[in-house]
């Protein structure tokens, strides 16, 4: 599930309002199989860790190393991340900045430890940034945050500790309303209301990402029905009017499908390699 929210139980209801909290954002799901786990990338040695987070648990992280690199990505899933599954979009990304690649695994999930509390979301970011450093896992050279999906807060979370030289984000808006209501089926949406809740508003990825004050890549698929064309345009719009540096690129495909794309291609290379 790539899905910002579950919004499958409104589906067959007349008329309802339907909260997000924090657990609509990292929903309930099954551990990949025993025998699923993620492939590392030719050129590439894995490691993986436990890393805390403050008094709060364990973060379960993995480091894709090549020996000749000097960038970093960190990577940020969407709700339906776990790292044994990531095989095919690390090895993409991997393919397209030569990088060393950084992911984790979200509260509740392999290993990691963390509550599902916006508490946990909003100090997990800074944490492994400063653990990654510490352990050597980000070197001197520059870094990257990459987001996909919901993975676009995160990684907006994890790129407001400072020193990133870029924000990737794809098929994501900060605008939760939006993403949410484009899940429901179009006949039913005037009868469903949705709104945030109090305490996940202090997860503040608009904030977060502007607070990064990193050049910002945003990618936007034009089949996408859930991050659609149009509310990906709005989030970049509002992140230039607050100061940000934003450059969109549309690709063709839907959910997940843009950092496959040609366009995509391009533009990651051309946005890592302005990197000082």
């Amino acid at each position: 599930m790539k899905a910002y929210v579950s919004l499958a139980a409104v589906i067959a209801i007349a008329a309802c309002a339907v909260t997000v909290d924090e657990s609509s954002l990292i929903p309930d799901m099954e551990e990949p199989a025993a025998d699923v786990s993620l492939t590392t990338p030719e050129g590439y040695l894995r490691s993986d860790a436990l890393i805390p987070v403050g008094e709060l648990g364990l973060v379960h992280a993995v480091r894709l190393d090549r020996a000749d690199s000097e960038i970093t990505v960190l990577f940020a899933g969407g709700s339906g991340h776990f790292t044994a599954r990531a095989s095919r979009r690390l090895a993409r990304l991997a393919a397209l900045t030569h990088a060393d690649i950084i992911t984790f695994d979200y509260p509740g999930r392999s290993g990691s430890t963390l509550p599902r509390t916006t508490e946990a979301l909003v100090e997990m970011g800074p944490a492994l940034v400063s653990s990654f450093r510490q352990s050597g896992w980000i070197g001197t050279g520059p870094v990257y945050a990459y987001g996909f999906s919901f993975g676009g807060a995160s990684a907006s979370n994890i790129a407001r500790t400072g020193g990133f030289s870029g924000l990737i984000l794809e098929s994501t808006s900060s605008d939760i309303v939006a993403m949410g209501r484009n899940m429901v089926p179009a006949l039913a949406r005037p009868l469903v209301r949705l709104e945030v809740d109090e305490e996940l508003a202090a997860f503040d990825y608009f904030g977060f990402a502007v607070a990064s004050h990193a050049p910002i890549l945003l990618l936007a698929a034009r089949e996408d029905a859930q991050a659609d064309l149009a509310t990906v345009s709005a989030f970049g719009a509002r992140l230039r009017e607050s100061g940000a540096t934003v450059t969109l690129v549309t690709t063709p495909g839907g959910h997940g499908d843009a950092v496959y794309s040609a366009e995509a291609e391009a533009a990651i290379r051309a946005f890592v390699a302005t990197a000082p």
